[in-house]
């Protein structure tokens, strides 16, 4: 199945049918495809979008589910692991869950094994090492460039199983290459050099994200500052370094998408753009009115027509 957006609030409340929340951070006119192909074993979900993106959530499946780049150039911060790079397979903790920043031409697509599948491929390629250092939560393995491209053309092919009616023996070999690739390139993973950790400095962006999502009046950088229990500036560098935006921009980009939904759902009264701005504490209409228009590429009220 392959599905075409243009509009961001379609294609948000078709992720959510995968358990998935995104909140657009940057400004522009919205375009994302997404494509999928669910084979006995294996699993692919193919996303490519325009803009940045936070993304939370789960990918849902009862396997283990990796993720990688199609496009080389494209990049993304998973939790709170560096830049991931094309050379870099995703590994999703057991839960599936996801949590990523993601760029302007993101092009990835994750995996999702059957365990038992994955462990009889191990078994029968002698990579019961491999499959034992799967690990236990989220992370992201370096790996060889040639095990990737390999891993790459192997996806397209079952993506274009999918599509062209393969005979069964044919997916189950394609399968089998995806598992078999995906155990290789854990086993072959470079090492790399972690820069120390600030771990105060991670604390108070998470709690932060978390205070500006679940709150249900937009809180003010100050309140959000006391309760995480850091200065402006850390709380300033924090942001910089894991979205690199403020933590002024955040919020307003959290309200901006709040409004959209409230927008799009049918809010009543006698004046409902002015209302539900009001609600996300937007109290200049016509500065609001512009950065609607900034981030969307439409004012409110084209949006209240749709």
């Amino acid at each position: 199945m392959e599905f075409v957006f243009h509009d961001f609030e379609q294609y948000r409340e078709a992720a959510l049918g995968w358990g998935l929340e995104f909140t657009q951070l940057d400004r522009g006119t919205f375009h994302a495809t997404l494509r999928q192909v669910a084979a006995p074993k294996v699993s692919l979900t193919h996303f490519n979008l325009n803009r940045k993106f936070l993304q939370r959530g789960g990918i849902q499946g009862n396997g283990r589910t990796f993720a990688i780049f199609l496009n080389r150039v494209s990049d993304m911060r998973w939790r709170n692991s560096p830049e991931v790079g094309s050379n870099t397979l995703v590994v999703f903790p057991p839960d599936g869950s996801l949590d990523a920043l993601t760029h302007p031409g993101f092009d990835a697509v994750s995996i999702s094994v059957d365990l038992p599948f994955l462990r009889e491929t191990a078994r029968q390629q002698d990579l019961e090492r491999a499959y034992d250092a799967i690990p236990r939560t989220s992370e992201t393995i370096q790996t060889d460039h040639r095990i990737i491209n390999a891993l790459r053309v192997a996806i397209l092919t079952l993506f274009q199983a999918g599509e062209c009616a393969f005979d069964r023996k044919a997916i189950g070999d394609i399968e089998s290459q995806i598992a078999y690739l995906i155990l290789l390139g854990i086993g072959c993973r470079i090492p790399q050099r972690r820069s120390r950790p600030n771990r105060k400095r991670d604390r108070a962006f998470s709690m932060a994200v978390e205070m500006i999502i679940d709150a249900p009046e937009p809180p003010s950088i100050r309140d959000i500052c006391k309760r995480v229990g850091a200065s402006e500036r850390t709380l300033r560098y924090a942001f910089q370094e894991h979205m690199d935006v403020s933590p002024k921009q955040f919020l307003n980009a959290h309200r901006l998408n709040r409004v959209r939904r409230s927008l799009l759902s049918g809010p009543d009264g006698p004046s409902p753009i002015q209302d539900t701005a009001a609600e996300f504490g937007f109290w200049h209409t016509g500065q609001f009115a512009a950065d609607y228009r900034s981030m969307f590429g439409e004012l409110p009220s084209e949006t209240l027509l749709r």
